[in-house]
């Protein structure tokens, strides 16, 4: 399979957490946070020049994987992630 449809399925994922969050689910806030979260991390690691590919498990459910991803990028995905449990379980709940 080609290596960017992992990539392609974490940003369908991505916008379908945004949307989710935005029609008001009861925990929106939290679902944008996750959404935005998966959108920047996943065009970060594209562009720094990891590999994604889809992955399907015996139980019929599918994802993706990222490999070969450098420190740098990985770093910056980590930190962005802590600012996604800050917003999204202290700040989003007070929304």
């Amino acid at each position: 399979m080609p290596y960017w449809l992992g990539f392609i399925i974490i940003l369908v994922i991505g916008v379908v957490l945004i949307v989710v969050g935005a029609i008001g689910h009861p925990v929106g806030a939290r679902y944008i946070a996750w959404g935005i979260w998966a959108i920047i991390s996943t065009i970060i690691a594209w562009i720094s020049g990891a590999v994604s590919e889809p992955t399907f498990t015996s139980d019929d459910t599918f994802g993706a994987a990222v490999s070969k991803i450098k420190l740098v990028p990985w770093l910056v995905i980590a930190g962005l992630f802590v600012v996604l449990i800050i917003f999204g379980y202290v700040v989003g709940p007070n929304l």
